[in-house]
C-alpha cells in the first residue's frame, strides 16, 4: 500500500511484495512521547500526531477501506477479519512497532482521523548489525481533506515515524512507494516531490509484471 499523489488524492505508502522486517529485539523499549506528540496547524484546525489506541479502530477501518479502494488491489474484497488481526497485533505495542494517527480538530472541537502510519524496526536481512525502520503504510484521508492539508498530514506522520526510528537506533527509514492511487493512474510523482522535501533519496522502485 503505497502513497501516490499524496498532495492530490491522499498519501499512501506500503512495503514491496515479499519485504520483511526482523524485530530489533536488542533495542531499548520505545519511547512514544517523541513520536506520538507533535502538532501542525491548518488555519484554525490543529493537527496532532499520537499513538494509535483501541478507540481509533473503527475510524481506522473506514480510512483503510478508503485507502484500499484507491490502490491497484482495490478490486479485491476488503477483509475485516484480517484488519482486526492487524489491530490486535498493533495493540500489543511491541517495542519494534509504531502505529501513529493524525487527529484533526475543527473549530467546533470535533476531532477526526486524518491519517495513519505504521512502521517496524529490525536488522538488515543479511547482517546482524545495522537497525533500519520500514514504513509499511501511510494512509491519508483523501475524501474530506484538501490537498494542502493532505500533504501536511503525510509529512507530519513521516516526521513522527522518523522521530520514533531514532528511539530504535535506526540508521534509515525505508518508505516503499509501490501501489499509488487509482485516481492518479498510479502515478507517484506527487509523493516523490513530498519525500524529496524531507530529504529522502530514491533507491529503487516498485513494478507489477
Amino acid at each position: 500500500m503505497a502513497p501516490s499523489g499524496a498532495a492530490r488524492k491522499g498519501g499512501r505508502t506500503g512495503r514491496k511484495a515479499g519485504a520483511r522486517s526482523t524485530p530489533a529485539a536488542s533495542t531499548p523499549a520505545a519511547s512514544t512521547s517523541a513520536a506520538s506528540t507533535s502538532a501542525a496547524r491548518d488555519g484554525a484546525k490543529p493537527l496532532a500526531i499520537r499513538r494509535f489506541v483501541a478507540q481509533d479502530a473503527e475510524n481506522l477501518r473506514r480510512l483503510m477501506r478508503q485507502h484500499h479502494d484507491k490502490t491497484v488491489f482495490g478490486h479485491l474484497p476488503f477483509s475485516d477479519a484480517k484488519f482486526d488481526r492487524h489491530v490486535e497485533s498493533i495493540l500489543q505495542f511491541p517495542p519494534h512497532m509504531a502505529a501513529l494517527v493524525a487527529e484533526r480538530t475543527d473549530p467546533e472541537g470535533n476531532s477526526s482521523l486524518a491519517g495513519f502510519a505504521w512502521a517496524t524496526a529490525g536488522t538488515y536481512a543479511l547482517s546482524d548489525e545495522g537497525v533500519m525502520a520500514t514504513c509499511h503504510v501511510i494512509a491519508v484521508d483523501g475524501d474530506t481533506l484538501g490537498p494542502v492539508l493532505r500533504a501536511r498530514v503525510f509529512l507530519s506522520l513521516l516526521k513522527a515515524i522518523k522521530a520514533w526510528s531514532k528511539t530504535r537506533n535506526a540508521d534509515h527509514v525505508l518508505v516503499h512507494v509501490t501501489t499509488g492511487s487509482r485516481a492518479d493512474g498510479f502515478d507517484t510523482t506527487a509523493t516523490h516531490h513530498l519525500l524529496k522535501k524531507v530529504g529522502a533519496t530514491a533507491i529503487g522502485g516498485g513494478y507489477v509484471v
